[in-house]
């Protein structure tokens, strides 16, 4: 893991968790998991961590200062 260059030594990351009510179910939160975790490419975001605790389930990437590629493709470029 790549540390950022700033002072504290601290990285920056995006936590991703899953809703106990969502469409997203444990089997896909472990799919994901696993497929992140095995995928290394320098144009994907890295996966860092989880953590599970009782019905809680979090990924933890490393964060994207430039947003995220769904963001850059299907942002609107008029305000409504």
């Amino acid at each position: 893991m790549e540390m950022d260059n700033n002072k504290c030594g601290c990285w920056s990351v995006a936590v991703k968790s899953l809703k106990p009510d969502g469409l997203q179910g444990h089997r896909e939160w472990v799919a994901e998991f696993d497929f992140l975790g095995q995928l290394h490419h320098p144009n994907l975001v890295k996966l860092i961590g989880y953590c599970i605790e009782d019905d809680q389930r979090l990924l933890v990437y490393e964060f994207m200062t430039r947003g995220s590629l769904e963001n850059h493709l299907f942002r609107s470029e008029f305000s409504l």
